[in-house]
């Protein structure tokens, strides 16, 4: 015969299996979408790049295209950060700060 305690504890034990069923789950639904954003903007910036390698290309249009991409990929990169912060609730933060130069 069981005890009270016992019945108790498997059945808190047993259940818990839901939480961690919820916690896969969200887990997969984020890998996901982190999979899909990462995609699109490889597949954006290859389209950039895929004349890069034209042989037909002057130096003067390969440097052209390869700053244009850098120049691209930089400011994709600072509109996310500020997005991130501005996610986070640190927008402004940084702006407001003094430089160490001052």
């Amino acid at each position: 015969m069981r005890s009270r305690f016992e019945r108790a504890f498997e059945s808190i034990l047993w259940n818990s299996r839901f939480v961690v069923v919820l916690a896969v789950l969200g887990s997969t639904v984020a890998a996901l979408a982190l999979f899909w954003i990462t995609s699109v903007d490889i597949f954006c910036q290859l389209r950039h790049v895929v004349g890069y390698g034209d042989a037909s290309l002057t130096e003067e249009a390969r440097r052209g295209l390869r700053d244009g991409v850098v120049a691209l990929w930089l400011t994709h990169a600072s509109e996310t950060r500020g997005s991130d912060r501005a996610w986070q609730g640190q927008a402004g933060e940084a702006e407001s700060r003094p430089s160490p130069d001052h």
